[in-house]
């Protein structure tokens, strides 16, 4: 298909198409005053720029304040004020493109953050074991999953966690190399929160495997990246902490769990938000107890992504771009699927589960998509009892 002449005119609109929507979207975030004060990348580079001058990169003050000098806005409103909430070592990442002006720093990222995303896939597709000539298919999950619009318009981090999370399983079941799977596996670090389940799992499997190496890498570059942050902020650390304890992100209003029982039993109390994260744990620790002696990521990872998304105390649905690495097996699995009604019939599902997380955004707000996880779970257990491929649940029939 690849020599036809069909298959590279295609090729080329698609590019020119994505050219077009590229301008579009530059000029739409890049340019409007109300897209800078509101997206993420604000805070990600008004952090590394001041991080590289020495100054606090949590202030969100200060933070307010260039946000508000390259979208044209005198007034500083306390209200809205956001920071960067990623951990000291992740500042090694935001500061090259602190550097920049922030309008090529933005287009820089956007671009960053394909590549990002059609690199992930394609390392998930070829670790499922997708086939060569269908790794277009894994492209196609990226397009069609509604977060990846969200994460590309906010110009979040996220991106960033699922190449660490395909990065660490292809190093660690493909290419045998526990140093390299370390360094991936601090990118999964960026949002700690997010993945919290993966953290208990890598230490216990390290500790029953003795491959300390991974452990060994992973501290080296969070140390690493840490030490090299704070060579320009010496205070980092402490401004860090400071940050957390006077801003702590139990203020929004996020879609999970947590958010809605403090709404039911008392906005302030802040420790309804672990609830969730303690079952996940409880479940964890169950699921370790009767998978540890036969442990491959690969199987574990789309299950233990989904418990820790839908049990996280803090996290945005498109935070939810991580379970790409749980959607590309599913469509592997209905690749190779034999019955086509079937087939179809779930591929339509999923793009009606997408479609309606897209459309919805246009007019409600974050917080009400506390649904679309644990649709998109419900989805892949349909796929699973179908097709079974490279998952293992809890309730298993062989568990």
């Amino acid at each position: 298909m690849r020599k036809s002449r069909a298959y590279r005119i295609v090729i080329w609109i698609a590019l020119a198409l994505s050219l077009v929507v590229l301008l579009r979207l530059s000029s739409g975030i890049l340019i409007q005053p109300r897209w800078i004060m509101n997206q993420d990348f604000a805070q990600f580079w008004a952090a590394g720029r001041l991080n590289l001058m020495a100054l606090n990169p949590y202030d969100p003050h200060q933070i307010q304040q260039l946000k508000g000098q390259i979208a044209g806005e005198a007034e500083v409103t306390p209200a809205v004020i956001t920071l960067f909430y990623s951990p000291p070592w992740s500042m090694l990442m935001a500061m090259p493109f602190g550097v920049l002006p922030y309008l090529p720093s933005r287009l820089l990222w956007l671009v960053v953050n394909i590549v990002v995303l059609f690199i992930s896939a394609r390392l998930l597709w070829h670790l499922y074991g997708g086939s060569e000539k269908l790794v277009w298919l894994s492209w196609l999950v990226v397009l069609t999953f509604g977060p990846t619009y969200l994460v590309l318009v906010q110009g979040q981090i996220t991106p960033l966690m699922l190449l660490g999370l395909a990065g660490f399983l292809y190093c660690v079941e493909r290419r045998q190399n526990d140093w390299l799977a370390g360094v991936f596996a601090a990118l999964v670090s960026i949002k700690p929160q997010l993945f919290y389940l993966f953290w208990f799992a890598l230490l216990l499997w390290v500790v029953n495997t003795r491959r300390w190496k991974i452990l060994v890498s992973l501290c080296v570059v969070i140390l690493g990246a840490t030490v090299a942050s704070a060579m320009f902020n010496p205070l980092l650390i402490p401004q860090y902490i400071e940050a957390l304890s006077l801003y702590p992100p139990v203020a929004w209003l996020t879609p999970t769990i947590g958010v809605i029982l403090r709404l039911i039993f008392g906005e302030s109390k802040y420790w309804l938000q672990y609830i969730p994260p303690a079952i996940g744990l409880i479940w964890f620790i169950w699921y370790w107890k009767h998978h540890h002696t036969n442990w491959i990521w690969s199987q574990v990872m789309p299950v233990l992504l989904f418990v820790s998304l839908i049990t996280a105390p803090h996290a945005w649905s498109y935070d939810q771009i991580l379970l790409i690495a749980a959607l590309i097996p599913a469509w592997i699995g209905l690749v190779q699927m034999g019955n086509n009604f079937q087939r179809v019939l779930l591929f339509a599902l999923y793009a009606f589960i997408n479609i309606l997380y897209l459309v919805l955004h246009r007019f409600y707000m974050d917080e009400y998509f506390i649904w679309f996880a644990p649709a998109l779970f419900l989805w892949w257990w349909l796929v699973h009892q179908m097709t079974g491929v490279g998952t293992r649940l809890e309730f298993d029939k062989n568990s």
